[in-house]
């Protein structure tokens, strides 16, 4: 039967144990390797300060861009807000004043071209009042006066 003092025996031997492992482990894995000497040791200071500088040159540009970019969402939303308000009227003008909440110009623009390839601008000549055509066939002459050559 174990004692409480042979259980404390055995876990001060078990950490002391640890202790032991890790020390080696650290020293094997972190001891100074003989090719390091004071010259490696300024390059690798001077690379780490430039990558430091690096580093918050490319924060600092980010931050700009991203900025930029913000300004130019609040440019583009105050444009399309004075471009809807100062062609608001042209939805009366088209017929379309109670659906102005719900369309924008680019749907007014497709349904005009819609309509128009329906037959409404179809192109066509009116005719006169008795429904003969305005436009006349042209006659050639049957021959070139003499003296002209074309």
């Amino acid at each position: 039967m174990e004692t409480p003092q042979m259980s404390k025996l055995k876990l001060i031997n078990t950490v002391a144990l640890w202790v032991l492992v890790l020390a080696v482990v650290g020293w094997l894995v972190f001891k100074p390797d003989p090719k390091l000497n004071q010259q490696t040791i300024d390059k690798l200071v001077v690379a780490i300060d430039k990558f430091s500088v690096a580093s918050e040159n490319i924060n600092r540009q980010a931050m700009a861009q991203r900025e930029w970019a913000e300004e130019l969402q609040k440019q583009l939303a105050l444009q399309n807000y004075d471009r809807d308000r100062n062609y608001n009227d042209l939805y009366g003008k088209y017929g379309y004043a109670d659906e102005s909440t719900t369309i924008n110009l680019n749907d007014l623009y497709a349904r005009q071209l819609q309509q128009a390839a329906k037959g409404n601008g179809s192109g066509q000549l009116r005719g006169d009042e008795n429904g003969v055509s305005k436009t006349k066939s042209v006659q050639v002459p049957a021959r070139l006066p003499e003296g002209q050559s074309h």
